[in-house]
């Protein structure tokens, strides 16, 4: 992990780019108190600034694990899968259209932890490789 001056930055860096997408989807959210966050459609919103967003929110993202000196390929493609799963066997529709997990499912979070200990493994081994 970084040094805290540089996880505060990465903390806000992401809550900025965020906050900036949310509303460029015409979004604004309304703080009722630090538990409750509630969002109301304010405009129709701009595709061309939602498109800037998402991408600016890869990029501090992408720094982000970068700065915690870890790559983004192997670690995004474990999410994304485990993600996709969401849509087998189990997975059901939320009246608010969010997917909902299967009762089995198992998330990327073993397969990542194995994914930093090999990374730590052939930074001490430089002349072990894995795939």
């Amino acid at each position: 992990m970084p040094d805290s001056k540089t996880r505060l930055l990465r903390a806000k860096l992401i809550m900025e780019e965020a906050i900036e997408t949310i509303q460029s989807l015409g979004v604004e959210m309304q703080f009722l108190d630090m538990d409750a966050i509630t969002f109301v459609e304010s405009s129709a919103g701009s595709l061309v600034k939602v498109v800037d967003g998402c991408c600016d929110i890869a990029v501090v993202t992408t720094g982000t694990l970068s700065a915690c000196g870890v790559g983004d390929i192997v670690p995004q493609r474990l999410v994304n899968e485990a993600n996709l799963r969401k849509f087998g066997p189990g997975g059901q529709l939320r009246s608010d259209g969010k997917w909902i997990k299967p009762p089995d499912f198992v998330g990327p979070d073993r397969l990542i932890q194995e994914y930093l200990e090999r990374m730590v493994n052939e930074t001490r081994n430089p002349n072990v490789v894995s795939a």
